[in-house]
């Protein structure tokens, strides 16, 4: 989406157009839809992150062939609580709870390095094989599957 507004001041910007983070739909009746952000930035505990940035982070653990992280909604009592999950295909066989849970340690450890913990992934899943859709695409939604039971984290 690019807008132009008094309000926005481009010192750059020869036709005074912002080019926005955000996907939508335009509509013939002078409307749109927001879809989301085209550049994988969310906002998780008021701090703004990089999905892009956080996975190529995790990708420099050991054991990590591929990852992905996406924002998942979680339902608390009072308030619905929006936070960062990731499914990580891997070399190495997690096979029990505790082990798996000390891998997951070792990739907060190193996402710590660059990251606040209030954006450290809360929920985790290893998969022999990320899902792929019958476009050979990584599906969101997929991945959002496999954390429909929220009780057995990691």
């Amino acid at each position: 989406m690019q807008v132009k507004s008094p309000f926005v001041l481009l010192e750059d910007s020869e036709d005074g157009w912002f080019t926005m983070g955000d996907l939508v739909d335009i509509y013939d009746n002078n409307t749109f839809y927001l879809q989301g952000r085209g550049d994988r930035i969310v906002k998780i505990g008021e701090k703004r992150v990089s999905l892009e940035e956080m996975e190529k982070s995790l990708k420099t653990c050991s054991n990590i062939k591929s990852c992905k992280v996406f924002p998942i909604t979680v339902k608390r009592s009072s308030s619905d609580r929006t936070i960062l999950a990731c499914v990580v295909e891997s070399n190495a066989q997690h096979k029990d709870r505790i082990e798996r849970k000390m891998i997951v340690e070792e990739f907060k450890s190193c996402l710590l390095q660059y990251f606040t913990q209030t954006v450290v992934p809360k929920y985790w899943r290893f998969v022999q094989k990320m899902p792929l859709d019958p476009q050979g695409k990584i599906s969101v939604e997929d991945l959002r599957k496999l954390f429909r039971k929220v009780n057995d984290d990691v």
